[in-house]
């Protein structure tokens, strides 16, 4: 290892001083001036010389090693309070990178400011994306009601090949052509409205005659969704081709031409759109051409 692990900060068992932020007018150490000339002072000779004070020395390598050692362990620093900001809101600047948690009994999670100036609480979706990067399991893709994981390509694939045997086999044993039903005879003989679960659809839905634009209806009432947009230079507000009845998992976004954007971010609005942006290395929001695939039921 090419650096210096700060197991314990500076100081830590020592006895520190508190050094102030602003300049002080006596002279005293601060952090906005430092050591002023006062501590260049010859102390044999000058009445006003002022010597180094181990306490506050202390204090200040202590402060240093120790928010050091918070990037070596967790290498993304905490959100900035007010309190730790002499009672102001720091202004984040767009893609800075936070660790945020509402309560000390909630997990850490990492949050993305998603403009400049940011002045509000990771917790504001409007304002913060926060990072996912755990996959989702077989079984978490399958029962659909979790929304703080990945749905992967393979994830999908998994469960849409689950869903395919469920269908292939319920098929055989109950198929029926719907396609020479009237709407309403269809809706009357093979919806269950007696059971209380809105993902019955029509028949015809269930044994798949064919895609939808832009969207599949599963048997289990699972709905896919997929198009292409093109995301102007603030991010674009993209709508669903078909509403989703009760709720949206997840959506994946994917660039389909070149451009400098290294980043894609959204944020569900509600179950008919969602809000999506490309973002570049800079920081910037960037007009780009992207194609999109969404999961709900």
């Amino acid at each position: 290892m090419q650096q210096k692990f700060f197991i314990k900060p500076f100081a830590a068992a020592g006895d520190r001083e508190s050094v102030p932020n602003n300049t002080q007018i006596t002279g005293d150490v601060s952090y906005e001036q430092g050591y002023g000339y006062d501590y260049q002072r010859d102390q044999a000779i000058d009445p006003l010389a002022k010597p180094i004070e181990r306490s506050k020395l202390n204090a200040i390598l202590h402060d240093m090693t120790q928010a050091l050692q918070q990037y070596q362990v967790d290498g993304t620093p905490e959100w900035i309070t007010k309190t730790d900001n002499e009672g102001k809101a720091y202004p984040y600047a767009k893609c800075a990178r936070v660790r945020y948690r509402t309560k000390d009994t909630d997990p850490w999670e990492i949050y993305e400011s998603l403009i400049d100036n940011n002045t509000a609480t990771p917790s504001n979706t409007k304002k913060w994306a926060r990072r996912v990067s755990e996959v989702a399991s077989q079984e978490q893709a399958l029962a659909g009601t979790d929304n703080s994981t990945i749905m992967t390509p393979l994830r999908v694939a998994q469960a849409y090949a689950t869903q395919q045997f469920v269908t292939s086999n319920y098929a055989r044993t109950d198929y029926v052509d719907t396609h020479y039903l009237k709407l309403e005879e269809a809706d009357t003989r093979y919806l269950n409205p007696q059971q209380g679960d809105s993902r019955y659809v029509r028949r015809e839905e269930r044994t798949f005659p064919e895609l939808k634009p832009n969207y599949q209806v599963l048997p289990n009432g699972l709905i896919l969704q997929w198009n292409n947009a093109v995301l102007d230079a603030h991010g674009s507000e993209l709508w669903f081709p078909l509403s989703f009845p009760n709720a949206v998992f997840t959506v994946q976004l994917s660039l389909i031409d070149t451009t400098p954007a290294s980043s894609l971010y959204y944020s569900i609005r509600d179950q008919t759109k969602f809000f999506a942006a490309a973002v570049t290395h800079e920081g910037n929001y960037y007009p780009g051409n992207i194609s999109w695939f969404a999961i709900g039921h």
